[in-house]
């Protein structure tokens, strides 16, 4: 089945942004222990991608001072609708059919850690080649970080990842307002659900 889901081009722009991004949060210092990526640096310059595009997305800033680890919020959100403000945070895969995934470890901090924030959702981006990135889908924390989705860890270590196919998460919309800094190549046609308090009406990417 063809997923409808939208996918950008980044411009030479955001890639600047991007690299200035990683390195005045980072300056290649930080490195998870736990975590299967061997290249850190590579890893955080995506990740800077995938929000910066998210950012661009909703017409919001990102916070430059954060440093990589902080307190797991990436974005604020007004949606205008019912649910009001929301905070986001982006998982940005270098796999282009890669899911969205946590360690039950981060998962656990982010819900019982003073220090950690829970977003309001996750969304998932995938990088697809060098410049174009798929917006993939979005779910509620509280969904995404459920007991239900955990599964043994993709590199076979012990633990357990929260993992959520992109076949699993719901659509958004065309962005409201024209992107300055990737350029829309297609988008699908489902609502995000800033309007919706029931995720249940959410139309998941993949499903007709």
């Amino acid at each position: 089945m063809t997923r409808d889901t939208p996918v950008v081009t980044v411009t030479e722009e955001l890639l600047e942004q991007a690299r200035e991004l990683q390195q005045t949060r980072n300056a290649g210092e930080y490195a998870n222990p736990k975590s299967v990526n061997k290249n850190p640096t590579q890893d955080h310059m995506i990740g800077a991608i995938g929000e910066l595009i998210i950012a661009d997305w909703f017409g919001e800033g990102v916070d430059w001072e954060a440093k990589y680890g902080d307190d797991g919020i990436d974005l604020t959100h007004d949606t205008g609708g019912e649910i009001g403000e929301i905070t986001i945070d982006v998982k940005t895969t270098k796999y282009s059919s890669g899911s969205m995934v946590m360690p039950q470890a981060a998962a656990d901090e982010i819900k019982d850690s003073d220090e950690k924030q829970k977003p309001t959702i996750y969304i998932l981006v995938r990088r697809k080649s060098e410049y174009d990135y798929e917006v993939a889908g979005w779910d509620f924390a509280d969904n995404f970080l459920g007991e239900e989705n955990l599964c043994p860890m993709l590199n076979g270590s012990s633990g357990q990842n929260h993992k959520l196919g992109a076949d699993d998460l719901y659509n958004l919309q065309t962005p409201k307002s024209e992107l300055e800094m990737c350029q829309l190549q297609q988008a699908g046609d489902s609502q995000f659900a800033g309007n919706r308090a029931d995720p249940t009406t959410a139309k998941k990417s993949g499903v007709s």
